[in-house]
């Protein structure tokens, strides 16, 4: 049954909303005022009177950090609530949102086994509040969650208490939260948002299998590791895994172009090369006068402005060249 909620007249009002939040985004020559800025202070200077000037917040400008994922956050909560006002699919920005899900959830399994607190380690752009995810875990209650990533949470403990590898943490949670965004696109059912997430989970599989080459893993492993759901099949990581790359990457054209023998030169440089590919995607319906997809595509463009953002801080705190800052920005890939 089609989704009535997807219905294009549902976000008239939200995607001009949204137009005019994606022009103010940091990108292009404001992002490049940020690089050539001459310093830490400076570029934290700047940022900070651009999300001021947009009335945004500014409350952690000491700690740019905090105040990057408050910002994220707060664009977060600002298009569930147009979504909700406007009666548009309220579950749209889930599968984006189970990401940090994810990460919550793994923070606290491993800060609960160390008998460290987590709350330094949690962000607020997840579909439950961190305090939420706490509670869950310390009680040992994930009824809260939905099925699928409530078990793998259920193994992910199981597995870390049998083995105390914290790796089987981290694999067994990614393999949930991947299913659970799989599940929630097919329920929405916005081939947009499906192919989004199958690109995601492509390049995540792309980086996974180079490092594991480079950490000289097994085949077993790597096959725990791998996602489901792309377009790129499973086997055709596990039948090019011989111990190098060069097999891989040189079929990958039938499915993504632009990619080469030697881009596992670089790990940092791959990296980038698939968060490109996944932004150019987003970014192919920005032609489009409204539809849902047009919030997607937002809080995708948003993501890519606080990455971009924690890349020109960190560079510059750590006294880096705004050449080298500039090569690890991350763009569409046209």
């Amino acid at each position: 049954m089609k989704n009535t909620k997807l219905t294009d007249t549902n976000y008239l009002f939200l995607s001009t909303t949204v137009a005019c939040l994606e022009n103010s985004l940091i990108r292009g020559e404001t992002l490049a005022k940020l690089v050539d800025a001459k310093d830490f202070d400076d570029s934290l200077r700047l940022v900070t009177d651009i999300f001021s000037q947009r009335g945004e917040t500014g409350a952690f400008s000491d700690d740019y950090e905090k105040m990057l994922s408050a910002e994220l956050a707060r664009a977060y909560a600002e298009i569930d609530s147009l979504l909700e006002s406007s009666g548009g699919e309220r579950e749209l920005l889930s599968p984006l949102r189970t990401v940090y899900d994810c990460h919550n959830l793994k923070s606290c399994i491993k800060c609960e086994a160390l008998g460290l607190p987590a709350d330094g380690m949690l962000v607020s752009c997840g579909n439950f509040a961190p305090a939420d995810i706490c509670e869950m875990v310390r009680n040992r209650d994930f009824s809260a969650l939905p099925e699928v990533l409530a078990q793998a949470v259920v193994c992910a403990i199981e597995e870390f208490s049998a083995t105390g590898d914290p790796q089987k943490v981290d694999i067994i949670i990614d393999k949930g939260a991947f299913l659970q965004m799989r599940a929630i696109c097919e329920k929405i059912g916005l081939p947009y948002l499906s192919s989004l997430c199958g690109i995601k989970t492509d390049m995540c599989n792309v980086m996974t299998f180079v490092r594991a080459v480079r950490a000289g893993i097994g085949k077993d492993l790597l096959s725990e590791m791998l996602q489901e759901g792309g377009r790129i099949p499973l086997s055709y990581f596990l039948e090019s895994f011989d111990g190098k790359t060069e097999k891989l990457f040189s079929g990958l054209s039938a499915y993504y172009d632009g990619f080469e023998e030697n881009d596992a030169a670089s790990l940092s440089a791959l990296e980038k090369k698939c968060d490109g590919v996944y932004l150019s995607y987003a970014e192919s319906i920005w032609m489009s006068a409204f539809g849902p997809e047009k919030p997607v595509m937002y809080m995708i463009q948003k993501e890519n402005e606080i990455r971009n953002v924690r890349i020109v801080l960190s560079g510059k705190k750590a006294g880096l060249s705004a050449e080298t800052i500039r090569e690890r920005l991350r763009v569409a890939a046209r």
